[in-house]
């Protein structure tokens, strides 16, 4: 059944609202994807950064422990379980070095994502971490490696 155009040729005024509305609903999608996408990239950024924070307490109860290099194992499992906790916080690799103890540990945060498409809501970042700790007493030496650093490969290469 054919509705009438009213004019043989042109298009039909019901035609012409319906499409204006499904354009305004396709821009404001867009524009929700947009504004949602930068957000979880800050909260991403944020994430991130939190795990920082992590890797400083637990390098502060460690000290605050005065273990004394070269540090077992154990007590830094330790330090790193009352710190942060198992879920955000592993100790990959402990060794002695000339000067102290090397540490290789990774750090985890989770963040909400914006409009989860396919997959989880929240989501876990992490990042590896080298912590020094100096066997003269002085404050430890946190380096944080980016995202494209893989904890499993540093803490091999330092043993």
């Amino acid at each position: 059944m054919e509705m009438p155009t009213g004019q043989p040729g042109r298009t039909a005024p019901w035609a012409k609202a319906l499409g204006a509305v499904l354009l305004a609903l396709l821009g404001v999608l867009v524009a929700f994807f947009v504004v949602g996408g930068s957000g979880e990239a800050d909260r991403k950024q944020e994430a991130f950064e939190s795990t920082r924070e992590k890797a400083r307490r637990f390098a502060d109860d460690v000290t605050a422990r005065r273990l004394t290099p070269p540090i077992a194992r154990s007590d830094l499992q330790k330090a790193m379980d009352a710190a942060v906790g198992k879920q955000y916080g592993q100790l990959l690799s402990a060794a002695s070095t000339d000067s102290g103890t090397r540490v290789v540990a990774a750090f985890s945060q989770m963040y909400r994502r914006s409009a989860p498409r396919l997959g989880p809501a929240e989501v876990m970042t992490r990042r590896c971490f080298t912590i020094d700790f100096d066997a003269g007493g002085g404050s430890p030496r946190i380096t944080a490696h980016g995202a494209d650093v893989s904890c499993t490969e540093r803490a091999e290469q330092i043993g």
